[in-house]
């Protein structure tokens, strides 16, 4: 998933809680919840 605008990858920067001065690029205070079972990704959120 890229930001239509940079071509920035926004999936390490949602995951590792980056900052940026671009509102649309700042995940700072983001959870990243992983759901597994079995060793098995079940699901995953990213949670503000």
């Amino acid at each position: 998933m890229s930001d239509p605008r940079t071509g920035i990858d926004m999936i390490p920067h949602m995951v590792y809680n980056c900052r940026s001065n671009f509102t649309r690029l700042d995940f700072h205070g983001f959870y990243t919840v992983v759901l597994e079972k079995d060793d098995i990704l079940t699901s995953m959120a990213s949670i503000r």
